[in-house]
């Protein structure tokens, strides 16, 4: 029985009970009233209830899809952590066969080859293997990056 009939079943009822030919009904139409009064807040917080669960469940959707992003942001940044070990490791590697093994080219910065190289006095410089030269810069600039990563990842680990 919907609300509508029921309120004006009460009505009804209490018209009957209550009617001695006076048409003073005294107080069950007030309660009749406030019973219509009381159904109506009550559609409306059904009304706001039904609205809280709608922004509630759009709510639990955007949180999923949240969740799921921070997960897949995780396990990406697991895998370049991985990398970045790896790289790390190579390039200290790198590093160890520049200092410790004798790279060369044997031609000269210059463009003359190192056993026939023009006299110091004459071609203004002393020779300089073009490998070695590269070997040492590079070996240098891989020592400065690794710090900086170095540093960098230490910063992170402290957060």
């Amino acid at each position: 029985m919907t609300d509508e009939k029921l309120i004006a079943r009460l009505r009804y009822a209490c018209y009957l009970a209550f009617d001695d030919g006076t048409n003073d009904f005294g107080t069950a139409p007030e309660a009749a009233d406030r019973i219509e009064a009381l159904t109506k807040e009550r559609d409306e917080a059904d009304d706001l209830t039904k609205a809280a669960f709608a922004d509630g469940a759009s709510n639990n959707i955007r949180l999923a899809e949240t969740s799921y992003r921070v997960k897949w942001l995780e396990a990406k940044l697991a895998e370049c952590e991985a990398r970045l070990s790896k790289a790390v490791e190579l390039l200290e590697a790198w590093g160890d066969v520049a200092v410790h093994c004798s790279i060369e080219e044997g031609v000269c910065c210059c463009g003359d080859n190192m056993e026939n190289h023009t006299n110091p006095m004459d071609c203004g410089h002393t020779p300089l293997d073009h490998g070695t030269y590269i070997a040492g810069h590079l070996e240098e600039t891989t020592r400065s990056t690794l710090a900086e990563i170095k540093g960098g990842n230490d910063a992170k680990s402290d957060l």
